[in-house]
């Protein structure tokens, strides 16, 4: 990632050719890599549901067995004397330590979220990881997720029209002007597109016009004022709210669209002047995400605030239809869509933006790109650390291997205690088969050494390259 002068850097990123100067802003506890190391140990540390069941269990389990050590004692005394008496339920209590039982769930959330790290996925929590599992519907947010996130300006047409700009009357306005006055709307905006036009307009040489009282209309543009003239770029949801005539933009309008692009219409004074056609390129490794995800049985959506053709047009490079796409979806629609599906799904949905931290936030699982906000990071429950959307259908591969993990350290667990535990209290003693104090703590050992062992198989876990 190109870094320029007052630009932030982590600590722990690897320098490509160039020598650096930095200020250390932040020591110790402060830095960023520590605040990724704290949550990744809160992580580890943190209970998924099936260990709190095991815990239920477990309290009821240790007073059952310390009854049942004192029931094969009152029994062994009555039948053969003190000697067998203890023997027996000293094996019974030490074959019944529920060590593997207690090992079960934390060894494999430990694994895997330690896996997972080292891929670049950093997993908040044990429940977060068996939430994972149960995911059946990924909902994307499209610029800076799908796509890269840096659009560029391709295309800047001018209307003809009479309308003033500098307190004059022009019958032909340029296409510096149509930039010029974008960029000076744009100018404090953090938005993708914003800065890609400002980045147009300095590279055409040109400076930004002065916009006074710009605002910003939420899903619709930038409105403002240059000299009294009311100005604005947007969608035609900004326009008609302008009362702006927009028939001259009509043909630059439908060849963007056409080509896949935004357009977006700059306005003057009542009156359109011109349209800035930008492009978002498709990140290299979606279409994989979304052909992995399909792979497991999950169904891919897509949300954008763009125009349907436009939508339309980055869902058919991804291989989806249109069925799978909400398009022209306001900000604060897109928490209403995300409540909707998770009312009858357990839906991941997937951004980076402010405006996406609600839908984050209410989804069954939400994963952030951690190139994106700090926002939307730390509303996620899942940061993906580098750019690869391929890693979200490892998470879920690998949360559905780990709750089989559990599944099987728990099964191994009870078991193991099931078939010991009558050769503890003696049952078969009179077979000859007998389980001495000795013998059980060996068997305890290899009980744990058994769950542990199958949790660390969750190590060679192979990620997507």
């Amino acid at each position: 990632m190109t870094k320029v002068a007052g630009d932030s850097a982590i600590g722990g990123s690897v320098n490509g050719s160039q020598p650096l100067k930095l200020r250390l802003q932040k020591l110790g506890k402060d830095s960023t890599l520590h605040g990724l190391l704290r949550l990744l140990r809160e992580a580890q540390a943190s209970r998924a549901p099936t260990q709190r069941v095991a815990d239920r269990v477990a309290a009821v389990f240790v007073p059952a067995m310390i009854a049942l050590a004192a029931l094969t004692f009152a029994l062994w005394f009555f039948i053969s004397g003190i000697d067998d008496a203890t023997r027996f339920a000293v094996a019974v209590l030490v074959v019944a330590c529920p060590c593997a039982m207690g090992l079960a769930v934390p060894t494999a959330v430990v694994v895997a979220t330690g896996k997972a790290a080292s891929a670049g996925i950093l997993i908040k929590g044990g429940d977060i990881l068996e939430r994972s599992a149960g995911i059946d519907t990924v909902v994307f947010d499209k610029t800076g997720t799908l796509t890269e996130g840096r659009p560029a300006v391709v295309d800047v047409v001018a209307v003809v029209d009479d309308v003033s700009v500098e307190d004059v009357s022009v019958e032909d306005v340029s296409v510096d002007d149509v930039i010029a006055i974008a960029a000076g709307l744009e100018k404090s905006s953090e938005h993708p597109l914003g800065l890609a036009i400002v980045a147009a307009c300095q590279a055409r040489g040109k400076k930004p016009r002065r916009v006074k009282e710009v605002v910003a209309v939420a899903g619709a543009g930038l409105q403002g004022s240059i000299d009294g003239v009311v100005v604005g770029i947007g969608n035609e949801r900004l326009l008609t709210g302008l009362g702006v005539v927009v028939d001259g933009t009509a043909g630059a309008v439908a060849a963007s669209l056409a080509a896949g692009r935004m357009p977006l219409i700059v306005v003057a004074g009542g009156r359109a002047i011109g349209v800035i056609a930008l492009d978002d390129a498709v990140r290299d490794d979606a279409a994989l995400a979304i052909a992995a995800l399909r792979g497991a049985g999950i169904r891919v959506r897509m949300l954008t605030g763009d125009r349907r053709a436009t939508a339309d047009r980055v869902g058919l490079a991804l291989g989806l239809t249109p069925g799978d796409i909400d398009a022209e979806v306001l900000p604060a629609d897109k928490l209403r869509v995300v409540q909707a599906l998770s009312a009858t799904n357990a839906v991941a949905f997937v951004g980076d933006g402010v405006n996406d931290a609600a839908a984050l936030a209410a989804a069954t699982v939400g994963v952030g790109m951690g190139t994106g906000t700090d926002v939307a990071v730390a509303a996620a429950d899942i940061a993906l650390m580098r750019p690869r959307l391929v890693a979200i259908a490892d998470v879920v591969r690998l949360a559905r291997r780990t709750r089989r993990i559990m599944l099987q350290n728990l099964g191994w667990a009870f078991g193991y205690n099931l078939i010991m535990l009558p050769l503890a209290a003696g049952a078969l003693s009179s077979f000859g088969v007998a389980l001495s104090p000795i013998l059980a703590s060996v068997a305890m050992s290899l009980s744990s050494v058994t769950v542990v062992a199958n949790s660390l198989r969750l190590s060679r876990f192979k990620m997507t390259p």
